[in-house]
């Protein structure tokens, strides 16, 4: 046997999975295939390929994995795309099962040692109503110090005048209170009346 020539014995292998309430992500982790046999039915989802292998050299393995699914999906709105290190699917989940799945697999038989969890897309059932980031604080600022303006509680400074001090220009710029809406144009007139 040739280093191009595919091995006849199948190696199933390593898939990724992760859900949504509506949807199943599928990676089927193959090296550098092309036009790999797919087949996508409600119930079952069959996969073959020739694959690079992951040791040294251009050797060609045979990969080929038939998943019986949990549940129904949509093969007709289901997908997958061939990328350079995996294939892909977004499956989509049949009306009768859109709801999370307790696994991927039908049967109550053990997790196979080729399926992992994809962490990287996973997200739990009652995560799926977090999806908008909650708004970032206005003032990050705020609530320390015993609550400060904007946390809640009142201005420690609120009528202080801090004019009062002498403070050099621009030095409490961006600080609030009185003097805090002064802009440069302002300091720049000051000091121009100074020279003259």
């Amino acid at each position: 046997m040739t280093a191009s020539t595919p091995s006849t014995i199948a190696m199933h292998p390593t898939v990724l999975w992760a859900q949504r309430a509506d949807l199943i992500y599928l990676t089927i982790e193959v090296h550098d295939t092309h036009a790999p046999t797919v087949t996508i039915t409600p119930t079952t989802v069959t996969f073959e390929a020739t694959a690079a292998g992951m040791g040294a050299g251009n050797d060609q393995k045979l990969y080929k994995a038939s998943l019986d699914l949990h549940a129904s999906i949509d093969p007709d709105h289901s997908s997958y795309t061939v990328g350079p290190r995996n294939v892909t699917f977004t499956l989509i989940k049949a009306e009768d099962s859109a709801t999370f799945w307790p696994r991927l697999l039908a049967g109550k038989a053990g997790k196979p040692a080729w399926l992992k969890t994809d962490f990287a897309r996973w997200k739990d059932e009652d995560d799926e109503d977090d999806e908008e980031p909650a708004a970032a604080p206005a003032n990050p600022m705020a609530g320390m110090m015993g609550g400060g303006a904007g946390a809640g509680g009142a201005d420690p400074f609120a009528g202080l005048d801090m004019s009062q001090f002498n403070f050099p220009p621009g030095a409490m710029r961006g600080m609030g209170g009185a003097g805090a809406g002064d802009s440069d144009d302002d300091e720049e007139n000051e000091d121009e009346e100074e020279l003259d």
